[in-house]
């Protein structure tokens, strides 16, 4: 399950409304290997295609390929506005369950 911290979906939300994407979701990816690894991204979608799993997260359609859901379970997505600029941070974040 992604998570998406109150911050990141406020921006998102926003970004949406300028460009007329209200009613998209957010497609969350992961993209090929290499020699730096794993590369997440993030685009907005009208829909979901086949195969997606689709659910919602802090007020917003989240989609996820069935091929980078398994490399998304537990990540959150937060934004982060600093003096060197703002961006989008995607983390894992680990729960003990003991």
């Amino acid at each position: 399950m992604i998570t998406l911290t109150p911050m990141a979906a406020d921006k998102l939300e926003k970004i949406m409304a300028e460009k007329g994407l209200a009613d998209h979701a957010l497609r969350v990816f992961v993209s090929g290997g290499g020699c730096s690894g794993l590369s997440y991204g993030m685009t907005f979608a009208e829909g979901p295609e086949t195969g997606d799993q689709e659910f919602e997260a802090n007020g917003l359609k989240v989609i996820v390929d069935p091929g980078s859901f398994h490399y998304l379970a537990g990540v959150e997505i937060d934004y982060v506005d600093s003096l060197m600029g703002g961006g989008f941070r995607i983390r894992y974040i680990f729960i003990d369950d003991t």
